[in-house]
């Protein structure tokens, strides 16, 4: 029977295929970028940015680690940005703006993807992790172990990797089309400092308001009001606490990485400077 336009049936698809449609294309973007390119055939150039990403915070996070071995404690990002920018320059002899790296860092913690657009910046970080280029990176993050192949074979066991991801590929988006046929899905809603799971009524909630319920969102993601006494970090130095800017510019803080409820941006990890700054005032 045709689906009246003006029913609750009709939003209720509306948003089920919205919602699922977000977890197909986030899922989609994991297992693309964990593929090997040469399962799509793809020609990778030094500048393309599939990882650009995972570079730049790959070299912070090296930046950082060298910093504090050569005995600089909490290392803010300017000096880390400093430290590789030196390298670069004095190393590489390819000139490089600390800011510019500083504010690539930056954005790759709040995008999905960046775009490095001088190939001597990418290929000098990549020098920077020990990588003896761009394509080396990209070899590196390949997580299907290519067959040992005698020279004569290689075609071969090229179409048996073409083959693999092909197949693997199909087989996801079958589990996920049959997931999405067989379970309706539930919803949450955020309210004032945490997830509640909900019913579907477009009537008291605003679609856009409307998640796809999840249940490590509603134990683990609560907004807080830490003060100096909360411990903001793990044995191990990994933040226990995020933060991130709400609709009224203003800064708030959860107890688990995520998007902000509000406006959708990517939460960072606390640091010394923001706990100084905002919190121990």
């Amino acid at each position: 029977m045709a689906i009246n336009s003006d029913t609750n049936e009709k939003r209720y698809f509306d948003v089920y295929w919205k919602e699922s449609g977000k977890g197909m294309e986030t899922n989609w973007k994991r297992i693309s970028l964990t593929f090997p390119t040469e399962i799509f055939n793809f020609n990778t150039t030094n500048n393309q940015p599939i990882m650009h990403k995972e570079l730049i915070l790959e070299t912070f996070k090296s930046g950082e680690e060298r910093l504090i071995k050569n005995g600089s404690n909490h290392p803010s990002i300017n000096s880390i940005s400093e430290h590789i920018a030196t390298f670069l320059t004095e190393d590489l002899k390819h000139s490089t703006n600390s800011r510019t790296l500083r504010n690539y860092h930056n954005k790759a913690l709040d995008d999905e993807q960046i775009n490095i657009s001088r190939v001597e910046t990418v290929n000098g970080l990549c020098k920077y992790l020990g990588f003896k280029d761009y394509k080396d990176f990209i070899k590196s993050k390949e997580t299907v172990d290519q067959p040992t192949i005698e020279k004569g074979n290689k075609k071969t066991g090229l179409n048996k990797i073409h083959l693999f991801g092909f197949f693997s590929i199909a087989a996801i988006l079958i589990t996920v089309l049959l997931f999405i046929s067989i379970n309706e899905p539930k919803f949450m809603i955020w309210k004032i400092d945490h997830y509640e799971e909900v019913e579907l009524d477009l009537k008291e909630y605003k679609l856009s308001d409307l998640k796809v319920y999840k249940q490590e969102r509603i134990d683990n993601f609560k907004k807080i009001q830490p003060d100096c006494n909360y411990q903001f970090f793990n044995p191990d130095g990994t933040a226990r606490i995020w933060y991130g800017k709400n609709s009224n510019k203003n800064y708030e803080f959860f107890t688990d990485l995520g998007l902000h409820p509000e406006t959708s941006k990517t939460l960072k990890p606390i640091t010394e400077y923001m706990i100084k700054k905002y919190i121990c005032k």
